[in-house]
């Protein structure tokens, strides 16, 4: 690590895991032992969640941007921040998409617009809602940085699951 507090990349370096990666380890559920967490082991993981075929082409591709910089961050860590932070403006384009499926009046412009028409449609649920408004709100924080975000590759992973979930239903839901 140098003065910016995380790898700096050289030609030499820039194709080898990052050192903070290669801190975390894995716990066994069948004999208990411990041992690394390979980068063919992250890629599966983030290889996993899948956005389904009726997600529109410009979200998923979105999607894929997120996951990439995400896998890629077992040679440079800060790309685990930057792929949930793509996720968050993959979230907005989710519901941008949505409300122009489902007629949504052109004025709603913000992502807690989009959210309120989307809820007042019955395509998000008032029990969904939250989890929508936390991504609004983490989006407004990642637009506006004070310094660089730096997230574990198990909270990406779980970002990831949890995003492409939520675009999964809402592009799933029959509207009434």
């Amino acid at each position: 690590m140098e003065i910016l507090g995380f790898k700096n990349l050289t030609q030499t370096n820039w194709l080898h895991p990052d050192d903070v990666v290669l801190l975390f380890k894995r716990l066994s559920s069948g004999d208990g032992t411990i041992h690394d967490v390979s980068g063919e082991e992250w890629a599966r993981e983030f290889l996993g969640p899948h956005l389904i075929p009726e997600v529109p082409h410009e979200v998923r591709k979105l999607f894929e941007v997120a996951r990439g910089s995400m896998i890629y961050g077992f040679f440079f860590y800060p790309l685990y921040a930057l792929g949930v932070e793509q996720l968050a403006r993959v979230a907005e384009a989710s519901l941008t998409a949505k409300c122009q499926q489902s007629g949504a009046p052109k004025s709603a412009h913000s992502f807690q617009e989009k959210t309120v028409c989307l809820c007042k449609a019955h395509i998000i649920s008032e029990k969904e809602r939250p989890a929508w408004d936390a991504m609004r709100e983490f989006r407004n924080e990642v637009f506006h940085p004070k310094d660089q975000n730096i997230l574990p590759p198990a909270v990406g992973v779980r970002v990831l699951q949890d995003i492409a979930s939520r675009i999964n239903h809402l592009f799933s839901v029959v509207q009434a």
